[in-house]
């Protein structure tokens, strides 16, 4: 009974909703974020809003420090990537051998 209330009263906003128009529901959302109050605003907007400041932030270090330290932030060098690909394909293809003698063991 209750939950025959409560869908009835969502399909009574559904259908309010789409009778409005897209300017009256702008102008709607307008009102509900406040825009001509700026403390309200800032309370509201919290939500619509991506959190932690994802923004870019500046660099922390100064411009000096940033370049004595740059060399920390360079790309690692083409042969280590190499390594690191010759281990890649080392580890697959030791897993699949593992896998391997553990089908033949289980047949």
């Amino acid at each position: 009974m209750e939950a025959q209330k409560d869908l009835d009263k969502l399909q009574k906003e559904k259908d309010q909703l789409e009778s409005k128009t897209q300017e009256q529901l702008r102008s709607q959302i307008y009102e509900h974020m406040e825009l001509t109050n700026p403390a309200a605003y800032r309370k509201k907007i919290k939500g619509y809003v991506l959190p932690f400041h994802t923004h870019e932030k500046p660099p922390s270090l100064p411009p000096r420090r940033q370049e004595k330290h740059s060399s920390l932030l360079r790309e690692a060098p083409p042969v280590k990537r190499e390594q690191q690909q010759k281990r890649r394909t080392e580890t697959k293809a030791h897993i699949e051998q593992e896998r391997d003698e553990l089908r033949k063991l289980h047949q």
